[in-house]
């Protein structure tokens, strides 16, 4: 029998996985019980997120090389033909919201590099700005936000407004006109799409994910690949490293 007078074991958390109840919770509303940190060091951590994006940015830049090849074995549309919607029910509609917008569409319709084709890396066409189909709302506004890649491996986004409207009780339509169209940065783009979007977008061009290929894969293809999968790989494996070290440091602070 166990003696209820001997006192209970040490445990340590470096030598158990920690629990719920060990991790540290946010609570905005919950007074500092330490001194109130200055402006600088607010700085100082915006700086260390500022940084993991820049690192990622360095990881995206080294992946599209090896993917944007691939490129060639796809018939893919230029991208003024994926903004150029064609006329439909809700035409009369479009038209009446871009004269309420201004000038914008036929601004982003004039840019010379939307003749260049382009491979879909991210869309983001959930972002309801009044009503959601699901909800019952009549009809409504959304946006759409796109990142495609260039065969120059330059990145190019657009964003999109739309309308929508209900037809019979479980379906709609909708259509949208471009209000944005821009070459950016790498950097832009992890800032703008979550790094493992882009990544499996890469993949899946690399891969030939979403269609036959027009051409026969060349003889580089497969090392392209294995160089694609060791830079994911150790960015990963140094990304774990580095959230250990931050979930350490927080249980050290408990």
């Amino acid at each position: 029998m166990k003696d209820s007078r001997e006192p209970p074991p040490v445990i340590y958390l470096s030598d158990r996985r920690p629990t719920l109840k060990d991790l540290p919770t946010f609570d905005p509303d919950r007074a500092s019980t330490s001194e109130a940190p200055s402006p600088d060091e607010g700085l100082s951590e915006a700086e260390l997120f500022q940084e993991i994006e820049v690192r990622q940015a360095l990881l995206l830049e080294r992946l599209i090389p090896l993917a944007a090849p691939a490129m060639k074995h796809f018939q893919l549309a230029p991208l003024r033909e994926r903004l150029d919607f064609p006329s439909g029910s809700l035409e009369a509609r479009r038209r009446a919201l871009e004269a309420r917008l201004g000038t914008p569409p036929d601004k982003v319709l004039r840019e010379a590099w939307l003749d260049s084709p382009g491979y879909p890396l991210g869309m983001d066409g959930g972002l309801s700005v009044s009503g959601q189909p699901r909800c019952g709302a009549p009809g409504g506004v959304h946006l759409r936000r796109s990142l495609f890649l260039l065969p120059d491996e330059t990145l190019a986004y657009f964003e999109e407004v739309g309308v929508w409207s209900r037809e019979g009780p479980d379906g709609y339509e909708s259509t949208f006109t471009p209000m944005n169209a821009r070459r950016i940065v790498v950097l832009d783009a992890v800032c703008l799409f979550p790094l493992h979007r882009l990544i499996g977008g890469l993949r899946g061009l690399l891969w030939f994910d979403r269609g036959a290929p027009q051409l026969p894969p060349e003889p580089g293809l497969e090392a392209r690949r294995a160089r694609f999968l060791s830079l994911v790989r150790d960015f990963t494996q140094a990304s774990a490293v580095y959230n250990e070290r931050l979930r350490q440091m927080a249980l050290d602070s408990v």
